[in-house]
Order: structure tokens, then sequence, then C-alpha cells
């Protein structure tokens, strides 16, 4: 993300949350340097708490390919089961879920009153779909987990 997208992106969310609520939060980002790094900006003068759990479905082999570089079999294996099937012999959505659920319980144990993940879209929409809630495109979400 350039450095303007990603100030953009922070002010939007900080208009979005409020300060107040990110004073008080505890923030967690995925590993990866593009949620890092806006979660760096969203927990400053903290520091966001990196989790593994939090990162983004690992496609395997599939991992920056187009479309249409993946056999349409490999394709068409994924299309009829979608949540156990590895696409590139990487994660499936049940184990995307597992991941999900364990950072879930982690922050439910913990009995903050605000928590704020910074992650990638596929884990994003595993956790709503856990919880059964609609995962419109470019949405921010306030999840009540308890």
């Amino acid at each position: 993300m350039a450095p303007q997208d990603l100030a953009d992106s922070a002010q939007i969310l900080v208009q979005e949350l409020g300060a107040p609520t990110l004073a008080q939060a505890e923030i967690y980002t995925s590993p990866a340097s593009r949620c890092h790094e806006l979660a760096r900006i969203l927990a400053a003068p903290k520091l966001p708490q990196p989790n593994e759990d939090l990162r983004e479905m690992c496609f395997g082999r599939w991992e920056g390919l187009r479309w249409d570089a993946i056999p349409r079999s490999e394709i068409d294996d994924w299309a009829r089961d979608l949540r156990a099937y590895r696409p590139g012999e990487g994660e499936s959505v049940d184990m995307v879920t597992t991941r999900w659920q364990r950072w879930r319980n982690q922050v439910l144990a913990n009995g903050h009153d605000t928590t704020i993940a910074v992650t990638h879209a596929g884990l994003i929409r595993v956790a709503l779909g856990d919880l059964q809630r609609p995962v419109p495109f470019g949405s921010i979400h306030r999840l009540h987990l308890a």
C-alpha cells in the first residue's frame, strides 16, 4: 500500500472507530507488513500485537498465480468442496476457521472490552461466516463476540 493510501485508510478508520475507542482497545494484527503498518498507526503510541492466527489464508502453490494459470480441474475440485479443499495444497477454509476460532477464544479469555484486529479479507469472511453475518466488500465490521 502506498504511504498516502495507508494514511488515508488510517484516517478513515480513526474517524469511524473514534480516538477514545482506539485508545482503550487491544489491537492485534496479522504479521503481514500491509496489516502491521496500518495497525501500528491505529495503536500509536502503543504497539499492535502481531498474531499468526490473523494471517491470510494460504493458497500454497496457487499464491500469486493468475486464475488462468491454475488448472481448471483444481478450481473445479475446490468449487465442489469449498470448506475442506486445500487450494494449491495450502489451507482449507476449515483450517482458517480453526485459526479464527482459536484467536477469538483467546480474545474472549483476555476479557478486554474492545479488541481490534487488522487482518485480511479471507480471514474476515471466515469470521463473519462463522458468526453468520453478511460480508459486504470494503466494509468495516464491529463484532460482539460475547
